[in-house]
């Protein structure tokens, strides 16, 4: 869901030189990914910051709209496939300072697609805040993520 912000042009609400940022929270299952995301975005809230919030929607362990942490934190997210589906409805909210996607290893794209996805909305002056897994439940990386 996109939010408004109090005032878009105050400079402690953009990087330094203008551009954005990625931020990754990544690790094994159950190690708090989903609560760290939440945590930020509730930074993002408290700053009055205007942000979208996306999780795959192959995921649907908790609930299909909705960011869900394994403690229960929640939050509204937008269920997207692809990539290309987070970059429609960026370029949907002009004045959009914030994009969080959850489980980003879900997503149905080639790795190196979603990288240059994440970097051209950084380099369009947004935050991409991303959260996902590194390795599967044998410990090995994703095969679609190893270099």
């Amino acid at each position: 869901m996109s939010h408004q912000v109090k005032n878009p042009s105050d400079p402690m609400l953009r990087s330094p030189d203008g551009r954005g940022w990625i931020e990754v929270i990544c690790g094994g299952m159950f190690s708090g990914k989903t609560e760290e995301l939440l945590r930020r975005l509730r930074h993002v809230q408290h700053a009055r910051l205007r942000y979208l919030v996306f999780t795959p929607a192959a995921d649907t362990r908790y609930d299909a709209s909705r960011l869900v942490s394994h403690v229960g934190t929640k939050l509204e997210a937008r269920p997207v496939q692809t990539i290309d589906d987070v970059l429609a409805a960026v370029n949907q909210h002009p004045g959009l300072q914030v994009v969080a996607i959850d489980e980003i290893q879900f997503l149905v794209n080639p790795p190196e697609a979603t990288v240059e996805a994440c970097q051209q909305m950084a380099d369009q002056g947004l935050r991409v805040i991303v959260a996902g897994l590194d390795q599967d439940f044998r410990a090995q990386p994703f095969p679609r993520y190893r270099s």
